[in-house]
Order: structure tokens, then sequence, then C-alpha cells
């Protein structure tokens, strides 16, 4: 087992820092949390959630039986919430992103890292968007539940991530998955 310092999760969180910051900037994450936010704001970072979603789901597919990232499904349908809730606010149709391809399981895997890390947030976003959707009189969020369940267990999806024994390579290709994943949120 590598230590804590060179373990895979911590290669990603280190290398993949910047374009962390960047998705949040471009989600515009941090107005989810002000008394300020209007609907249209949140409308519009929804759209972007789950047509990213959807371009993300679409490319992991073809590695859902895939014997290498068994320890890693199942992912939840992050896209089917999204646009449950745009439905709520009568937004029928979105733009989708550019379609994105990864290449091998390696990099699927970089991509299920961010897609589940990405979702830790959402119970905390719930909350704080609780009281603007009841003020907007609209059904509860999905994709941001104030009482949302992880989702995953987060701990053991790490702990599985750094059981893997890849080559220096694989591991640059994990990278590469992550970094795809992170470019489609961003724009």
């Amino acid at each position: 087992m590598e230590s804590k310092a060179n373990s895979l999760h911590q290669f990603l969180k280190t290398e993949t820092k910047r374009l962390h910051q960047d998705a949040e900037k471009s989600l515009k994450a941090e107005e989810l949390f002000s008394p300020a936010l209007k609907q249209a704001e949140l409308i519009d970072h929804l759209k972007i959630q789950a047509a990213s979603h959807q371009r993300l789901q679409e490319a992991l597919n073809t590695f859902k039986g895939s014997s290498f990232l068994h320890s890693f499904w199942p992912l939840e349908d992050f896209a089917a919430l999204a646009y449950h809730d745009l439905n709520n606010f009568e937004v029928s149709s979105i733009p989708l992103p550019p379609e994105v391809n990864f290449e091998n399981p390696y990099q699927a895997v970089g991509a299920l890292y961010v897609i589940n890390g990405s979702s830790l947030g959402r119970r905390h976003i719930g909350k704080a968007l609780k009281a603007k959707v009841k003020q907007w009189q609209i059904k509860p969020l999905q994709f941001y539940p104030p009482k949302a369940n992880q989702g995953i267990n987060w701990p053991l999806f790490c702990e599985n991530l750094n059981k893997l024994e890849l080559t220096k390579e694989e591991r640059a290709q994990v990278l590469v998955g992550a970094k795809k994943t992170f470019g489609v949120f961003i724009n």
C-alpha cells in the first residue's frame, strides 16, 4: 500500500487542484450559497450540471461492465436528477457540450474520481438552497436535496482508488481522465 503522500487520491487531488478551482468558478458554485441567488442563476447552473453529467455518463457507459472498474460502480445518475429539477422550472431543452471520450479504463477512473468527488457538497448546497426553493414555490430539488445522501462512500472510494496497482503511465492516464472531466465543466 502506498503512503498517503504517494497515494493515487493525493496525486489526483494535488494535480487537479487548479482545475477544481476553475470548475467551481465556471459553475459559479459560490453563488449557490448567496441569499441574493436568483432563480435564473440556479437554472443556468443546473443546465451545465445536467448537460455535463449526461455527456460524462454517455462516455463512461462504455466501461460499465469492466471488471477493472467494478469497485467504483454504481454511479449515481446526476444528469437525471438535474434534468428533473430543470423540468420543475419548466426548462425542456438545453444545449449539450461536445462529446467526451475516455480512451481506456484508467481515464474512466479519473472521471469517476472527479464526478464522485464533486458530489460531496450536494447536501451543503441543498441546505443553503432550501429557503430559496420554498420561496420560489417549486418542488424540492433532487440534484441538491437538503438531506442528500452522499451518494457514495467517499472514504471507501478513495481506499479502492489507492489499492489500484498502476504503472507510472497508467497513473498518468487516470490524470488525463480527471482533466478531461474537469474540462467538461469548465466553459
